[in-house]
């Protein structure tokens, strides 16, 4: 199956690169993702998908096996299969980065094959749990870029003014990057009422013939 989703993040597109190539910092923003190892290049990990009555874990691991700085372009590779079941996932994402004045569009292409009870769901609900991931995965990421720039900014205080720091070595620090944790609860599984009060929406507008809103 193929998708494609597309963000914004508020930062140039160095800062924003340095970001995504890091799967260590950036695999963590995927709601219900833990990790048992992490690298640049390397993530293997579990992640909870929960929608109604199916309550799965995932176990698996994603690499990068792609990189073009010129084009900004960065390919990924996951696979995953369920902990309790005969589901299995796998993904080639290319991630497209482009400046787009102060900030960084980032356009995913996803071939995405899967098998098992998500399967079973159909293209539809599956097109709506990607995209709820996404605008989870999405905010963790603008806030983590946010948090970033906040500590490469010129100090405002001109008594205390502390050394530049590159964004690669805010990202590399020993001391993790605190990402959004509002109600952290709500962020270890889909929220399945709304997906599929979304799903019922969108199909209600197609039976009258209105296209539902991207």
């Amino acid at each position: 199956m193929q998708m494609q989703h597309s963000f914004e993040l508020t930062a140039p597109v160095a800062q924003a690169w340095e970001l995504l190539n890091r799967l260590d910092e950036i695999a963590p923003c995927l709601p219900g993702a833990s990790a048992t190892k992490a690298g640049d290049d390397h993530f293997t990990g579990s992640m909870r998908v929960r929608i109604g009555p199916l309550d799965m874990t995932f176990k698996g691991a994603v690499d990068i096996i792609e990189r073009d700085v010129d084009a900004g372009r960065v390919v990924l590779r996951s696979k995953g299969s369920e902990a309790r079941g005969q589901g299995t996932a796998s993904a080639t994402t290319i991630a497209t980065l482009s400046e787009h004045g102060d900030t960084t569009k980032v356009v995913l292409d996803t071939d995405l094959m899967i098998s098992g009870r998500v399967a079973q769901m159909g293209r539809g609900m599956l097109v709506e749990i990607s995209n709820d991931l996404l605008d989870k995965f999405a905010t963790s990421l603008k806030n983590k870029i946010d948090i970033i720039v906040a500590a490469t900014a010129p100090s405002q205080d001109p008594v205390s003014v502390p050394t530049p720091q590159s964004a690669v070595h805010v990202a590399a620090s020993s001391e993790p990057i605190p990402t959004d944790t509002t109600n952290p609860d709500n962020e270890q599984y889909l929220n399945a009422a709304s997906l599929l009060w979304r799903v019922l929406c969108r199909t209600l507008l197609r039976l009258f013939g209105l296209s539902p809103r991207a």
